[in-house]
This record gives C-alpha cells, structure tokens and sequence, in this order.
C-alpha cells in the first residue's frame, strides 16, 4: 500500500514540480494550450503515462484548459505516486511553445471552427 505524505514531506516534493500548488487536499495544477486540439493531444499522451504507471488523474477539459488533480486515494492523499505523475506530466507539457501560442492567439475565437458547425444532442457532429 502506499503512504500518505506528511505535510512536511509535501512542501518539499512541491518545490521541484513547478506550477504545482495544494488545493482541497490534491496536488493541483491548471494547463493551458493553444487550442482544444493541443489540449486533447496533451491529455491523450498523459493518459497513456498515467495508464503505465497504474495512477489515473482527476481532470477537468474546457476547450484550451486543463485541470489536473492528483490524490492517491487508497492512502487518503498525496503520495510519492502523485508526484511522479505531475513530474511526468510536466515533462510532456510543451510550456514556452503554448504561452507564445496563446499570446498570438488572444483573442481567437473559441467557438466552433466551421460556419453553421454545431453538436446535436446526442453528441453527433453537423456541419
């Protein structure tokens, strides 16, 4: 079984995961990316990680936005595990090249990139 962290033995581990923070209880981060489809990418990739290393994130995607928070829940909180995924997910995170994107890209527009394109119920896509 893994062992939850002491509070001491987090602060530590958090100074070498940068943009990592404690929120509720989870070690959190928030991701941005250029568009939903470098978002999806990003998530895709980290999916495969997380499937390896048996430790699944809570995540939350809205359009360019990623919410990460990391538990260990069979150790009622942050564990070792937890901090090996958010270092491996920091690692896929192409952080200079997405601020630089997203700099050009301010005031793109975020809704569907076809005129006339929209979901219907259901989930099926009409164009």
């Amino acid at each position: 079984m893994t062992t939850k962290l002491s509070d001491s033995e987090i602060r530590s581990a958090l100074r070498e995961v940068s943009g990592w923070t404690v929120l509720a209880g989870k070690l959190h981060r928030e991701f941005a990316f250029a568009d939903f489809v470098h978002a999806f990418g990003f998530m895709t990739s980290a999916a495969i990680v997380a499937e390896s290393l048996g430790h699944h994130p809570e995540w939350l995607n809205v359009y360019n936005r990623l919410t990460v928070d990391l538990t260990t829940h069979d150790a009622g909180g942050i564990s070792a595990k937890d901090f090996e995924l958010a270092r491996k997910l920091n690692a896929l995170y192409p952080e200079a090249a997405v601020k630089n994107e997203l700099r050009e890209n301010e005031t793109a527009d975020t809704g569907p990139s076809q005129p006339g394109a929209s979901v219907e119920s259901g989930g099926k896509f009409s164009g």
